[in-house]
This record gives structure tokens, C-alpha cells and sequence, in this order.
């Protein structure tokens, strides 16, 4: 596992709409919370370090997401059927 802390979104390789979206983000809640990103070798080693460090709820915070990726998943969909 790796924790790394996001300050700008330029080194995560987003379409620039949605790396924007994601500094606005950051940028607006800056006082409130760090973005911080984990890596792991699979979904379910995640879930279980996140739960071991005491987070609950974790998929319910998936329904309710912070950026809406609406708008990247039809450039995904739009990118794969060229």
C-alpha cells in the first residue's frame, strides 16, 4: 500500500475537464480536508486496510461521490468506440 497526498491533479493523468474539476475540488475545500490517494493491490486489500484503520461506510461513500464522473464516463465510452 501506497498513501500519497494530492495537491494538484496534473501528475494524475485525468482529461483536463476532469483534472479541473478535481483541483476546484481541492482547491475549495482546502480548510476542510487533504486529498490523499491509496494504492493497492486489489479492491478488496483497500477495503480491508481502510477498514482496520477505523473508516465505515466505505461503499455508501461511493454512491456519493465528491467529482461527478458522469461526464468521464461518456468520454471513456466515446474514446473506446473510435
Amino acid at each position: 500500500m501506497k498513501l500519497t497526498r494530492i495537491t494538484t491533479s496534473k501528475n494524475l493523468g485525468l482529461p483536463n475537464y476532469l483534472a479541473l474539476q478535481m483541483d476546484r475540488v481541492i482547491y475549495e475545500n482546502r480548510m476542510y480536508w487533504e486529498a490523499w490517494a491509496e494504492t493497492s493491490k486489489s479492491y478488496t486489500d483497500l477495503i480491508e486496510s481502510l477498514t482496520k484503520r477505523g473508516y465505515k461506510d466505505i461503499i455508501g461513500s461511493i454512491s456519493n461521490p465528491i467529482l461527478d464522473l458522469a461526464e468521464h464516463n461518456a468520454y471513456l465510452l466515446k474514446e473506446k468506440l473510435k
